[in-house]
């Protein structure tokens, strides 16, 4: 695995050379609403965007009303989010997905293929595209492309470590994904999904999210494509 560091040359070339790949168009249907999502491939040449990205994104403002957090989770959060654009630098195994609602972004994820039959999900974040407006189903859109990813590969398992700031919400997310819980110590690995399992919750998500992969990978300038003043 080899990642790519930016110098100021670099920068000033990449603000030009965008690689992000249209990678597919979801649609969600929830309680009768339905919901489209476009997710794009992130590779090192997306930083620039990336950090300016992650710069406008002030989680304590654009978050709904109701939704209450301490200054320690919102910095966690940011810090996912922030360690999944690190990530977007490496190369293969490593894959990065961004995930946007109306051109905005709204979700961002990382994850080690295809290591010995084994997929590792490094960071997910989700945040709302507009002020208030937090979109659901778009963190289980992108674990979707990761199942398929491991059903396409043949994974065997797929690890996750949960965060401490959200290890019980997070939990809850991953156990109706069908994940479960690990209680050894010997290991960085909190939660793990069988092939059984996330081929079953590949099942189970077949009228909520459907997922249309790109025929022709297509190389997008993601400055041009989406609003990211939130």
């Amino acid at each position: 695995m080899k990642i790519h560091t930016i110098n100021k040359a670099e920068k000033y070339r990449i603000k030009n050379n965008f690689k992000a790949i249209d990678y597919a168009k979801a649609t969600t249907v929830l309680n009768g609403i339905k919901n489209e999502f476009r997710i794009y491939e992130l590779e090192y040449s997306d930083r620039v965007f990336l950090d300016t990205m992650s710069g406008n994104i002030n989680l304590e403002k654009i978050l709904p009303e109701k939704k209450t957090y301490n200054r320690k989770q919102l910095k966690t959060w940011k810090n996912i989010i922030d360690n999944a654009i690190m990530m977007s630098a490496f190369s293969y195994p490593e894959r990065a997905f961004l995930i946007t609602k109306d051109n905005r972004p709204c979700g961002i994820m990382s994850y080690q293929n295809s290591l010995n039959g084994k997929m590792y999900l490094d960071n997910i974040a989700v945040w709302p595209h507009k002020k208030g407006e937090g979109q659901k189903l778009a963190g289980q859109t992108l674990m979707k492309i990761l199942f398929l990813d491991a059903l396409e590969n043949n994974i065997k398992n797929i690890g996750l470590s949960l965060a401490n700031d959200f290890s019980e919400q997070s939990k809850k997310f991953y156990e109706k994904l069908k994940f479960r819980s690990l209680f050894d110590t010997n290991t960085d690995v909190d939660m793990v999904s069988s092939s059984l399992n996330y081929k079953a919750s590949l099942e189970e998500s077949e009228d909520l999210i459907r997922i249309e992969k790109k025929a022709t990978a297509k190389h997008q300038d993601l400055n041009k494509l989406l609003d990211i003043k939130y």
